[in-house]
């Protein structure tokens, strides 16, 4: 009998399970509240596919999954689309850690922190491939100054994927399986889960006049049958996954530009993050600049199961008139991160943004922050709905494939029962 299963959430995650689940013979519904699939973080960050390093104020469990994540990234994505994709095309160049003035570790501290890391690296993962290379070292073992900020920095091997390219790909594969459904602009009310599968009950999201207790409207919801669900949504997924003791999670909302390569000098931008803090990023392309400067970027930052309407209208609002585009530029710009834009290159400039999910309260300025910390591999299970806690980009392909995995073993176990 082939089994059916609903996918909520249509971003990096959802939709690499998707796939995955498909390859199994399963059929697929895929569910996004966004217009279209892979729109929303996914489709905003910088892509980055993260080794570790930003996060060295983090513990040992952090530092082995975030690992872990990147060096399983391409083989799961090569995986799930069912053949090798041209990582040389898609991935950026080496990123540059430039330690900030202010940095909550100075640059000695750092370079001994990754040095930790190499050793982690050697000793777990020897012959370790990253983004369809060989990975003999996380990074360079000497202090350099770079030229653009005068700041002391380190060279590691890190790198962005592009991820317009990326979705691209993995999307025109889920167009050429059969087994895969995808609804779009549905709002999910409610999965619940009984003897016989689960009941997904979803509303179309044009008409969703809702109350702020989040009350749908009478006689508009939809309900879609499935044998299991993976809930893969992303910052309204502890809402939707209805655990009572569910603890408040660090809700951020960050915006970050894009500059097309007509309106900058891309020969004077390189590819860096500014450490350790609430700093910002900026990656090369080789159609554009990604640039992102944290204290301005981030619009919102709440404790909730999911975003606020308060804060859902305040995003909502952002276009490339909103004044943050201006402060990140200048910002960006002050410390040498970015060159001044070309005449008339700031009405090129786009903005977008998304959710940040995280553990903790206080914010990354502070270094006994939980949001140092990112754990993953945690999978919530409630009946036949499994979600697969992640919320990172870098590691969500791996965390697609070990729920789609135990949905397996949960299913075969029931059936042979």
């Amino acid at each position: 009998m082939t089994r059916s299963i609903a996918i909520v959430g249509a971003g990096v995650l959802g939709c690499t399970a998707a796939l995955l689940a498909a390859r199994r013979g399963w059929r697929v519904t895929l569910l996004d509240r966004a217009p279209r699939a892979w729109s929303g973080a996914s489709a905003s960050g910088e892509g980055k596919v993260h080794l570790g390093l930003v996060y060295a104020l983090g513990d040992a469990a952090t530092q082995r999954h975030i690992l872990g994540g990147a060096l399983s990234f391409a083989r799961v994505l090569e995986t799930a689309v069912g053949r090798p994709l041209p990582w040389s095309r898609l991935a950026g160049e080496p990123f540059r850690m430039v330690v900030m003035p202010d940095s909550l570790l100075p640059v000695e501290a750092l370079a001994e922190r990754y040095a930790a890391l190499d050793a982690l690296l050697r000793a777990e993962h020897p012959g370790a491939a990253y983004l369809g290379a060989p990975l003999p070292r996380l990074h360079e073992p000497v202090v350099v100054a770079d030229p653009a900020t005068g700041l002391p920095a380190l060279d590691v091997a890190e790198r962005a994927v592009h991820p317009a390219r990326l979705r691209a790909i993995v999307l025109e594969a889920i167009e050429r399986e059969p087994t895969i459904r995808v609804l779009t602009g549905r709002r999910v009310l409610a999965i619940d889960d009984d003897v016989d599968g689960v009941a997904v009950r979803h509303t179309a999201e044009e008409s969703d006049d809702r109350d702020d207790a989040g009350a749908s409207p009478a006689g508009a919801s939809t309900t879609l049958r499935a044998d299991a669900a993976l809930l893969c949504a992303w910052e309204s997924q502890a809402a939707l996954h209805a655990d009572p003791q569910a603890a408040p999670l660090s809700l951020r909302f960050k915006t970050a530009l894009t500059i097309p390569a007509a309106a900058i000098d891309t020969d004077r931008c390189r590819t860096m993050t500014l450490v350790v803090g609430p700093y910002g990023d900026v990656v090369r392309r080789d159609d554009s600049v990604y640039a992102s400067w944290y204290p301005a970027g981030r619009l919102v930052h709440e404790q909730g199961l999911a975003p606020s309407a308060e804060a859902r209208a305040q995003v909502g609002a952002i276009d490339a008139a909103h004044p943050t585009v201006d402060e990140q530029l200048a910002a960006l710009t002050a410390i040498g991160a970015l060159p001044p834009l070309r005449p008339g290159g700031r009405e090129r400039v786009s903005i977008a943004g998304g959710w940040i999910v995280a553990e903790g309260d206080r914010d990354i300025d502070r270094a006994d922050s939980g949001l140092h910390d990112r754990h993953g591999d945690v999978l919530a299970v409630r009946g036949r709905v499994l979600s697969p806690r992640n919320w990172k980009f870098s590691t969500a392909p791996l965390a697609a494939e070990r729920a789609v995995a135990a949905l397996g073993a949960l299913l075969d176990g029931e059936a042979a029962a």
